[in-house]
């Protein structure tokens, strides 16, 4: 984790942990280095000459964006287990999606294709792979 976050992360860690009830699911979602470098790639091509320290550190250098941490997911499982938190689910929550907003929202118009879509999305969020290269992921955990 980036130097300036590493605090302010590991804080507000421990008082999730702190504040939930025994045994009591712990959601955490968060922004992925992975899905973030695809949106610099369609969205500003012109950021990824910054985002080479975003990658290496997960510190986002705020231009269009706030100051964020990027996590990778092996990070984010890392900072469940230092917390006894164990892990019951990861999930892509865009998935395939991720950076394909417009596409996605035009397979709506034909239901057929949109359902499929759906089913796929379902079937592939918690793959390793679909994972960590989402632009969100979450990683759901319960207190011991």
């Amino acid at each position: 984790m980036s130097r300036y976050q590493v605090p302010l992360i590991k804080k507000a860690m421990r008082e999730l942990v702190r504040v939930a009830k025994k045994r009591a699911p712990i959601f955490v979602s968060v922004i992925g280095r992975f899905g973030a470098a695809q949106d610099r790639l369609r969205e500003a091509p012109e950021r990824l000459l910054v985002y080479k320290h975003t990658l290496r550190t997960g510190e986002n250098i705020p231009v269009g964006f706030t100051r964020a941490h990027f996590f990778f997911g092996r990070e984010l499982e890392e900072l469940f287990s230092r917390n006894n938190l164990k892990i019951i689910d990861k999930v892509g929550l865009e998935g395939m999606s991720s950076c394909f907003e417009k596409e996605t929202n035009n397979l709506y118009k034909n239901k057929k294709l949109w359902s499929m879509w759906l089913d796929m999305l379902k079937q592939t969020a918690n793959d390793p792979a679909t994972y960590g290269a989402s632009l969100h992921f979450m990683l759901i955990g319960r207190k011991q």
